[in-house]
């Protein structure tokens, strides 16, 4: 993104987003762009869609006051991608299998520990219950051992992934402090 487009951004969501991506039309994968600054919640655009992040309140840290509670954490997202990706792989298959009378409660904890001073995820552990009718059994739990592979985040996510993070600092005198 150029420089200039910081200064026409307006705060104002969805409705008037001018963030945007050249590279939308790349089949490799979603593209996520986001700006942030101390003064709002940070609002992220995938693909076509947008959507808020921000931190609890009780976050403190030595640069910013915390967040505002407004929006789901980037862990919060973190683990509704997990969840999501699998709920979705497993209606897939349950479609594929033709089973349509189903329904599927998901639960999705996140567990952190602190190594050396930094705070990461060290596990996430997924509670997914299919109900469906008891003449449809076998087929609901085929459906329940090969869902799994069809599911990019979960797979991405137990067979690690790598992480590059390209850093640069921009100076301009018009972004007020």
């Amino acid at each position: 993104m150029a420089n200039s487009d910081y200064h026409q951004y307006p705060w104002a969501g969805p409705d008037d987003d001018v963030i945007t991506n050249s590279d939308d039309d790349l089949d490799d994968g979603p593209t996520a762009t986001m700006i942030a600054s101390n003064d709002r919640t940070n609002y992220v655009r995938v693909q076509n869609h947008g959507l808020y992040i921000d931190e609890p309140e009780h976050l403190a840290h030595s640069f910013k006051k915390g967040g505002r509670g407004e929006a789901p954490s980037a862990l919060g997202y973190l683990l509704t991608a997990a969840m999501g990706c699998q709920v979705n792989s497993l209606e897939q298959m349950l479609h594929k299998a033709r089973l349509t009378d189903y329904e599927i409660d998901a639960e999705c904890t996140g567990y952190t520990v602190i190594e050396e001073d930094i705070k990461r995820v060290q596990k996430i552990s997924l509670e997914i219950a299919l109900t469906v009718p008891a003449d449809k059994e076998s087929r609901a739990n085929r459906c329940l051992e090969v869902y799994e592979k069809g599911c990019v985040v979960g797979e991405t996510l137990k067979r690690g992934i790598d992480l590059e993070v390209e850093k640069r600092l921009v100076m301009d005198d018009a972004v007020a402090e």
